[in-house]
């Protein structure tokens, strides 16, 4: 009699397994939201580029400069997470960096207005995570703020160089892609001797002017030889923060 039981309940549990009956919780990516519907569960969430992922934008209306700022614009980037649902919904942000809680406060309300469509691939309609950065600008005077340029890599740029180069290094540098030149001495060093390409940026000015005066889709050179080599390893730390990709400091030869 017990070896039938016996038998009956291994019957009982392989029969459980092959049909289905038990099946583990998969917890997918999206599934934490609170917002999600239960069609989303059953989606996969993408990871775009910021380049990507700004191509979904329909409606951007910019956030307003906040008034509780003062006088003198605080500078430095906002960068906020954003999660957009398959229909092109928003469904949730969180601020990463700002400089001020009032420019988070600023940018996370304006992200409530603006529109998306929704990321639809081949595999079907899917949810996005991605990230959007913001800068402070200063036009006519007026503090705004605006989604910062993104950088893309350029194709033609040459692994080889190291991001410290001489001057013969330099020109070469110069003959395989566009370059633009700063130099981050104080204006009277600047006035006394420089480079005549470059531009006088001073590495205390690089977080409120960079961003409206280089072009980021071009390799940044810091002219370095004749400068303190902490002043320009803080300045190429400063641009790389600003989404500056190809940062090369000039230094002395030998």
């Amino acid at each position: 009699m017990k070896a039938q039981i016996a038998l009956l309940l291994s019957v009982l549990a392989f029969s459980i397994t092959s049909f289905g009956c038990a099946k583990p919780d998969v917890k997918l990516e999206n599934s934490g939201l609170p917002s999600a519907t239960a069609s989303e569960h059953q989606a996969s969430t993408a990871k775009l580029a910021e380049s990507q992922f700004r191509r979904l934008i329909v409606e951007s209306p910019l956030p307003t400069y906040p008034a509780t700022e003062g006088k003198a614009p605080v500078v430095g980037p906002v960068v906020v997470s954003v999660y957009i649902g398959p229909d092109g919904s928003l469904r949730s942000t969180q601020v990463l960096e700002s400089p001020s809680d009032g420019l988070a406060k600023a940018v996370t309300n304006a992200l409530k207005t603006w529109k998306f469509v929704g990321f639809a691939p081949a595999a079907g309609p899917m949810g996005v995570k991605s990230k959007l950065t913001f800068y402070l600008a200063i036009a006519n005077g007026v503090p705004t703020v605006r989604l910062a340029p993104v950088a893309p890599i350029p194709r033609d740029l040459p692994d080889a160089f190291p991001r410290t180069i001489d001057l013969p290094a330099f020109e070469e540098l110069k003959s395989r892609i566009r370059v633009q030149i700063i130099d981050v001495r104080q204006r009277e060093a600047f006035g006394r001797a420089h480079l005549p390409e470059a531009r006088s940026i001073p590495s205390d000015e690089i977080s409120s002017r960079a961003l409206a005066e280089l072009d980021l889709n071009l390799a940044v050179v810091i002219d370095c030889r004749s400068a303190d080599m902490k002043l320009c390893s803080l300045s190429s730390a400063r641009l790389s923060q600003l989404g500056f990709g190809n940062v090369y400091q000039l230094i002395p030869q030998g």
